[in-house]
């Protein structure tokens, strides 16, 4: 096998890693936080941390990031966020109450502050690596990380079954390290110029207020708040309501992540075959209604509620998938048209989208509806409003379904990675 294929192979499995590294939070540390002595917002201000820290570090990244210097981000960043996995699981040593808080809210904004380092490095690094794939690449990382977020609940489970809390932090935490520096040790010569970037922090805003890239990334930041939202309100609520085991609690987890793994390859297939930007403005508008089944299981009797509320886990995961992984392509396709015409630099700025969206939509689930809401209105409440933002978002959404007529021909520079791009995204 080419060095470069295996780097590629390893640093799509240390991206799935980090997956399951913040996946493991959400069976486990709203309770323990809980057990500590922490509110409801409080959880949600904690568990926020990492998308308010991703958010503000993107938009520091953007004013002094080089090309060549996404290479050390791609793998400081992995480093510092399975660092910081390992001592979340020794802050079950820690006093109670405001100490807890304060020692959690590091870990997640320095989590977050790595996970943008290899999240705004990994689609650039990875394009270099493995240029034959850079149509499809969003796709891959998606579906690595999905697959990250799977495995890690159940695998959470059975580790902590073993030896408690501690445990499934400092065993994945540990095992990711190793096998960063393996990714590290037989890491190929990549040609990514070291040049001055013609990006400023100015250039970024610019084109985030054109049309279609902010209805973009105002439609994201809603579907990535639904990803908040889960990991502080469904952990409880399947304790409190079902009376599940904390060792179950994980398992329940899977509906949702293995449909956005399978999802996020059904995606970027649909989206190779040009089908793109019918499949987001689907996926947008179906995703309310996912919400929907879970909140008709607390208002309505079914023969079996648990089933019905996992059956609307697993339609969050299949929507949240059909409506992120055309992003890539869409936001790379508006970048060129309206700006820029370096690729490097395209990929860049897309990364940097995601990391904002990320980031922001990140922020907004587990503080507002996450945090605010559960903890003054309860569960079903909650379910409403997101379904009413994830409305608004869909609504936003609508004038992409005529951007065709609105722009016309989209012609864009033939360049080696972006030459069928305007084939690939309709």
């Amino acid at each position: 096998m080419h060095r470069k294929q295996l780097f590629a192979i390893i640093g799509l499995i240390v991206y799935g890693f980090f997956g399951m590294s913040t996946s493991i939070l959400a069976p486990f540390f709203p309770n323990k936080a809980y057990e500590k002595g922490l509110s409801r917002l409080q959880i949600g201000l904690v568990s926020s941390g990492m998308q308010i820290s991703a958010f503000v570090s993107t938009i520091i990244f953007m004013m002094f990031m080089r090309p060549a210097e996404t290479f050390f981000m791609f793998i400081a960043g992995p480093l510092l966020g399975f660092a910081s996995c390992i001592l979340f699981g020794i802050m079950e040593y820690s006093p109670n109450g405001t100490v807890f808080e304060m020692l959690c809210l590091a870990l997640t904004l320095t989590t977050g502050f790595g996970g943008t380092m290899f999240i705004s490095s990994a689609y650039t690094v990875l394009s270099f690596a493995i240029p034959e794939l850079s149509k499809s690449l969003g796709s891959y990382l998606e579906m690595t990380f999905g697959f990250g977020v799977v495995i890690g609940p159940p695998l959470a489970s059975v580790l902590y079954s073993i030896g408690g809390y501690v445990t499934p932090f400092v065993s994945i935490g540990i095992f990711a390290i190793l096998l960063t520096f393996l990714e590290l040790a037989i890491a190929p010569h990549l040609d990514i110029k070291d040049e001055k970037s013609t990006l400023t922090i100015f250039t970024f805003f610019k084109l985030m207020i054109k049309p279609y890239i902010f209805i973009i990334m105002i439609s994201v930041i809603f579907v990535v708040s639904v990803f908040g939202m889960i990991d502080t309100i469904v952990s409880p609520h399947l304790k409190n309501q079902f009376k599940l085991s904390q060792n179950v609690l994980g398992y329940v987890f899977l509906a949702n992540g293995v449909t956005y793994v399978v999802a996020s390859g059904v995606s970027g297939y649909l989206v190779e075959k040009g089908h793109g930007g019918r499949l987001y403005i689907a996926s947008i508008f179906c995703l309310p209604l996912a919400i929907l089944t879970m909140y008709l299981t607390t208002r309505v009797e079914f023969m079996d509620n648990l089933v019905f509320f996992i059956i609307g886990l697993a339609l969050i995961g299949l929507t949240t998938a059909g409506a992120f992984v055309p992003c890539y392509l869409l936001l790379e396709k508006y970048a060129i048209y309206y700006e820029i015409k370096n690729v490097s630099e395209t990929k860049i700025f897309v990364s940097f989208m995601i990391c904002l969206v990320y980031g922001a939509g990140g922020a907004l689930g587990p503080i507002f509806t996450g945090g605010f809401v559960f903890g003054k209105f309860g569960f079903a409440d909650t379910l409403l409003v997101e379904i009413g933002i994830l409305s608004l978002g869909a609504l936003c959404s609508l004038p992409l379904i005529f951007c065709q007529k609105i722009l016309g021909p989209l012609d864009l520079p033939k360049t080696d990675s972006n030459e069928t791009l305007v084939d690939s995204v309709e």
